[in-house]
């Protein structure tokens, strides 16, 4: 029997963390699958991190990485490089993940080559075009190009149904980042990741932040910058952690809160390996974020959430009471987080660990 050729593209960290459980399952059955993996290094230091503490290793490097590069430029170096490695290869399926620019540009690529598209977690919407930018059009168009359809949940399959997709093209498998992270915290987390805690961060309530969305570039970080000073100003018992993202719309920002004398209870670093962010994820009190990957992986682990940003793609953990969406004012990110460290009732109704995206 011909074994099927799978080609995963993989172009940021996101994706790799995402698509590594499925290619170590596609590796258990050699006789079955044979699958290769391009990396487009749309992301290509953070992505790096994912191949490096995962053991696998991209069959094909792009490296189109540019700073400041614009997605038009990111588009015209993809489309080209992706169409002609599809027609070399000749992969008999190719599998993209989520909603980025190297998702949408490899699944137009694929379609270009008629290889037939299988798309994992398909069928997140927040039903506003612009919001995110580009990820919401990205993932609705390669809905339009993909024949396979892996929908994280119920509402996920839901959507896809709403745009006519039919029903047998779709397959509700939960969200690989569970396996991912499930597999991290049993095997990969180790005592002596607390080097970035502070003395006494014991005896605080650690409150874990993340920023990098495009749509939040500008004012909206300028206002979660001011919230934070502002709250760690409030009180001396909370300790923020800020792993800064590499984006300089984003580093430009947040720079300023770097060994900054006046805000002592504001740690920053670079990046963290994933299993040190896991770490600190079960360390944290709270977690303030526009990230959707970590709204998914604080499900497993208890703690609530204030997603900033105006909108989500995933319901299912504001439904179950475990996250909110606060967006990005000021007085909204600096009033919701002092309620929870102050009200426990309310903390603990959003403390509660559920299986939603499993």
């Amino acid at each position: 029997m011909k074994k099927l050729k799978v080609l995963l593209v993989i172009g940021t960290r996101p994706e790799g963390i995402k698509l590594f459980p499925v290619y170590k399952e596609l590796k258990k059955s050699p006789e079955l699958f044979d699958p290769l993996v391009i990396a487009t290094g749309q992301h290509e230091e953070l992505a790096s991190q994912i191949f490096k503490f995962f053991n696998f290793k991209p069959d094909l490097s792009f490296g189109v990485m540019q700073k400041n590069q614009t997605l038009s430029t990111l588009t015209l170096k993809l489309i080209p490089l992706l169409t002609n490695a599809f027609l070399g290869l000749e992969p008999d399926i190719v599998l993209v993940q989520g909603d980025t620019t190297s998702a949408f540009i490899a699944s137009l690529a694929a379609y270009y080559a008629k290889v037939r598209l299988g798309h994992v977690e398909a069928g997140l919407r927040t039903h506003y075009k612009f919001n995110p930018y580009p990820e919401e059009m990205n993932r609705t168009l390669i809905s339009q190009l993909a024949g396979f359809h892996f929908a994280p949940t119920e509402i996920a399959k839901q959507n896809l149904l709403r745009e006519g997709i039919r029903k047998e093209d779709i397959f509700v498998t939960g969200n690989t980042i569970v396996d991912a992270a499930k597999g991290v915290l049993e095997h990969n987390i180790t005592p002596n990741m607390d080097k970035l805690l502070p003395q006494g961060a014991e005896d605080q309530a650690i409150i874990l932040v993340t920023a990098h969305r495009r749509e939040n570039f500008g004012q909206p970080l300028k206002n979660i910058c001011l919230a934070l000073k502002q709250l760690t100003e409030t009180s001396e018992k909370l300790l923020i952690l800020l792993p800064i993202h590499l984006n300089p719309n984003v580093q430009s920002v947040f720079i300023e809160l770097s060994d900054d004398e006046r805000f002592p209870n504001i740690k920053t670093f670079p990046p963290l390996s994933y299993p040190e962010f896991l770490f600190y994820m079960t360390k944290a009190y709270l977690i303030l974020t526009d990230s959707g990957g970590l709204v998914e992986e604080a499900s497993l682990l208890g703690k609530p959430v204030l997603i900033l940003r105006e909108v989500t793609e995933r319901p299912e953990s504001v439904n179950a009471g475990i996250a909110q969406v606060i967006g990005t004012r000021t007085q909204d990110i600096y009033r919701q987080t002092l309620h929870l460290y102050s009200c426990r009732s309310d903390y603990n109704r959003m403390a509660q660990k559920k299986d939603l995206y499993g």
